[in-house]
């Protein structure tokens, strides 16, 4: 198993993001968004707490939460990096 970032009560695998206990299997997760979400792509700060929101289940969830820029952005790109390891590989024509 491939573990893409691991602390704090956070672990980003290959199979699900697992956060204070709680997984959400990456298969089950649809679209993800910084802040409350809006349908932006932009990154929004929220006072001084980073949020990531995903689409779970058809409901929006927030998958984690911090007060660290540089945190959220370990957790954000692995989340990223996660999601991308298991899109098939694009076929050369």
């Amino acid at each position: 198993m491939t573990i893409y970032y691991e602390r704090d009560g956070v672990r980003v695998t290959e199979q699900c993001v697992e956060v204070a206990g709680a997984c959400y299997p990456l298969a089950e997760i649809g679209r993800i968004e910084v802040a409350p979400p809006t349908g932006l792509s932009a990154v929004f700060r929220i006072g001084r707490r980073w949020e990531l929101w995903a689409e779970y289940r058809g409901s929006w969830v927030l998958l984690f939460a911090t007060g660290s820029e540089r945190i959220f952005g370990q957790v954000g790109r692995a989340v990223t990096r996660a999601r991308e390891a298991r899109q098939p590989a694009a076929r050369h024509r």
